[in-house]
């Protein structure tokens, strides 16, 4: 090896080139360009109807969702807002994000006191599917209804035009009543669960 490289210099001596220039040119190694950073959700983001929300976990991680809160006032008009007005009367909300265990997403409401908990509250997708949710407790502001969404929930969520809670009035006696229909906007829904991911 020491004889080549002496033959490369006197190579290069000859032909008036710099010594250096006779040497093997081994490439330097390129700096690393670090990747991009997954963007992550932005707690208070709008997207028309509905909020980025998100909760500290255990671990010191969050978990973050998209809200929808829906009013209705004392003179019966209804109100859809991204925002909390509590004032503004009776309230349900929902939210929806990648909550489950296995980051399955899962849809979480705040529906109104007083109704039919073995009816549950179904969520209607326009078009597509109906999710059943179940209704897991109900507290002195409300009742709490879940739900895992399976893929084909989950493909039509982001499409859907509408979206409907049936909720069943609890009655003590008597025939059981019509089911009420919940309506959720879709505007900003799918552009914020793109946000969560």
């Amino acid at each position: 090896m020491k004889r080549i490289m002496k033959s490369c210099v006197v190579l290069a001596f000859l032909l008036g080139l710099p010594a250096s220039s006779a040497l093997p040119q081994v490439p330097l190694p390129q700096a690393q360009v670090p990747l991009a950073q997954a963007k992550k959700p932005e707690p208070g983001k709008i997207f028309d109807d509905w909020i980025i929300n998100c909760e500290p976990q255990l671990d010191k991680s969050s978990k973050c969702f998209a809200t929808q809160f829906q009013y209705t006032t004392q003179s019966g008009q209804r109100i859809t807002t991204p925002q909390p007005i509590m004032e503004l009367g009776k309230m349900y909300s929902l939210s929806i994000g990648y909550l489950g265990p296995r980051g399955e997403l899962q849809v979480v409401a705040f529906l109104p006191l007083n109704i039919d908990i073995p009816a549950g509250a179904p969520m209607k997708l326009d078009p597509g599917p109906t999710v059943p949710m179940s209704i897991v407790a109900c507290i002195q502001e409300g009742c709490r209804a879940t739900a895992t969404l399976d893929a084909a929930a989950q493909r039509a969520i982001t499409d859907a035009k509408g979206m409907t809670i049936s909720i069943v009035p609890y009655v003590v006696t008597g025939d059981k009543p019509a089911a009420m229909l919940l309506t959720v906007s879709t505007r900003g829904l799918a552009p914020a669960l793109a946000s969560l991911k």
